[in-house]
């Protein structure tokens, strides 16, 4: 996904798996607004109990979905301080061959009156809820057409 004139007209790549595969997803954020770009990643990280990464769409789950039978599972694979998932680093396992749409939410999770907003069970209120049930504010928000073949 890139929008370097910032017109809102991003071109946005579609993402093809292996079904019956598991993939390690590593985010990287480019500030493509600078020249050269700049890597935010950095700051994301070292702001870890500030940010998540949440992901949603059509036939897509997180691997702990019970029964979950989408063709795109996903997981968190990292943790910030407090033992809470970040999400700059996610497995990915494939099952049958299908197309979805998967949308990639970066949220920044500021504490608020001296507490955290970052709490446990924020992918699950995401996921039941939707965004407007997590608190904090979005950074980013993409949307990739997936396929996984067979």
């Amino acid at each position: 996904w890139s929008d370097p004139e910032d017109d809102g007209d991003p071109s946005i790549d579609s993402i093809t798996l292996a079904g019956g595969s598991d993939y390690d997803l590593t985010l990287r954020f480019l500030n493509e607004m600078e020249e050269p770009a700049e890597d935010v990643t950095p700051e994301l990280q070292d702001e870890d109990t500030e940010h998540q990464v949440f992901i949603d769409g059509n036939n897509v789950d997180r691997n702990t979905t019970e029964g979950a039978t989408s063709s795109f599972l996903w997981d968190y694979n990292d943790l910030d301080e407090n033992g809470l998932p970040i999400g700059l680093a996610l497995s990915v396992t494939t099952s049958a061959a299908g197309t979805g749409d998967l949308t990639l939410l970066l949220r920044h999770l500021p504490s608020e009156d001296g507490s955290s907003i970052k709490t446990e069970g924020l992918a699950e209120t995401f996921a039941s809820e939707g965004i407007s049930a997590v608190g904090g504010d979005t950074d980013i928000s993409v949307t990739f057409p997936f396929e996984v073949t067979e």
